[in-house]
């Protein structure tokens, strides 16, 4: 019902939850089920998909696969989360926003 609903508007920002109820991370392959599914009904209207994860602990140049692999399965945004400590948030800010194509 979510996707169906979604669909109506001009976006989606999903999440996934293991088998056990826990937030779990999209995959690439989540996201281009999604949009496959999103874009069905919708007459190729534009349509945003927010995804997010934590890219701080990582190389620039990994932080950027990660993304990248996002964007070409057909993610438009990306929010980075999961920074839990002052330190660590500094470090990801200083490294600026990763670049991809």
């Amino acid at each position: 019902r979510f996707i169906a609903r979604a669909s109506r508007w001009d976006g989606a920002c999903p999440f996934k939850m293991d088998a056990k109820g826990q937030m779990a991370m999209l995959t690439a392959d989540d996201v281009r089920e999604m949009k496959v599914t999103l874009e069905a009904g919708r007459k190729n209207r534009p349509l945003d998909i927010v995804v997010g994860g934590a890219t701080g602990s990582l190389a620039k140049t990994a932080a950027a696969a990660k993304i990248n692999e996002m964007a070409e399965a057909g993610a438009t945004w990306w929010s980075e989360f999961g920074m839990q400590t002052g330190a660590q948030l500094r470090k990801r800010i200083q490294q600026g926003p990763p670049r991809f194509d």
